[in-house]
C-alpha cells in the first residue's frame, strides 16, 4: 500500500480518536460536576438540619450542666428551692393548713403539730427537688436525642458522599477505558503498517511516522 494511503488511513483514525478524546473529556467533566453538585446538596441539607436541631441540642447541654451542678459536693439545694417560682407560696399555704387544723384541735404548739410541720417541709422540699431534677433530665434527654439524630444523619451524609465519589470514579474509569479501547487502533501485524512506527502524539492519540 502506498505511503499516502497509509497516511490517509492513519489520519482518519487520528481524527476519530481526537473526537473521542474530546467527547470523553466532556463526559468526564460532566461526571465530576454532577458529583460535586450532589455532594454540595448533601452538605446543604445536613447543615440545615444541624441548624434546626441546634436549639434542642443546646437546651439539653444546658440542662445536663445544671444536673451536674446539683450533684457537686456542697451544692446549696435549699437556695435552689428558694429561687423556684411559687415555692414560698406553696410552702406557706401548707404550713397555714397544718396550723389551722392543729389550732382547731387545740394542738397548735404540740409536739405532734411540730412533727407534722417538719414532715411537711421535708416532703414538700423533696417533691420540689424531684420536679426540678425531672424537668432538667427531660431536657437533657431531648438534647441527647437531637445529638443521636445528628450523628445518624452525619453518618448517612458521609456514606452518601462516599457513594457519590465511588460512583464518579467508576464512571470516569469506564470513560477512560472506553476511550483507550477506541484509541488502540494499531495492529502491529497488519501489513499496512509494515515499516511504519506508531508514536504517541498526546494522551490516548497515536500517529504514524514512516522513517
Amino acid at each position: 500500500m502506498a505511503i499516502g494511503t497509509t497516511a490517509a488511513i492513519l489520519g482518519a483514525a487520528a481524527l476519530g480518536t481526537a473526537g473521542s478524546v474530546y467527547s470523553a473529556s466532556k463526559s468526564s467533566k460532566a461526571v465530576k460536576d454532577s458529583t460535586a453538585a450532589a455532594n454540595a446538596e448533601q452538605a446543604r441539607q445536613y447543615d440545615l438540619t444541624r441548624a434546626d436541631q441546634a436549639p434542642w441540642r443546646d437546651a439539653g447541654v444546658s440542662a445536663l450542666g445544671r444536673l451536674n451542678s446539683y450533684l457537686e459536693p456542697g451544692a446549696d439545694l435549699n437556695a435552689l428551692l428558694q429561687a423556684q417560682p411559687g415555692y414560698q407560696s406553696g410552702l406557706q399555704e401548707g404550713v397555714r393548713a397544718i396550723d389551722a387544723s392543729s389550732a382547731a384541735a387545740g394542738l397548735r404548739n404540740s409536739g405532734g403539730t411540730l412533727k407534722a410541720l417538719t414532715q411537711f417541709g421535708q416532703d414538700y422540699g423533696s417533691n420540689q427537688l424531684d420536679k426540678i431534677w425531672n424537668h432538667n433530665a427531660a431536657l437533657a434527654g431531648i438534647g441527647q436525642t437531637a445529638t443521636n439524630q445528628l450523628g445518624a444523619l452525619g453518618q448517612n451524609y458521609a456514606n452518601n458522599v462516599s457513594d457519590n465519589l465511588l460512583a464518579a470514579g467508576q464512571a470516569r474509569s469506564g470513560i477512560q477505558t472506553g476511550l483507550y479501547g477506541k484509541v488502540n487502533f494499531s495492529n502491529p501485524g497488519d501489513p499496512r503498517f509494515q515499516g511504519v512506527t506508531l508514536r504517541p502524539l498526546t494522551v490516548g492519540v497515536t500517529v504514524a511516522v514512516r522513517y
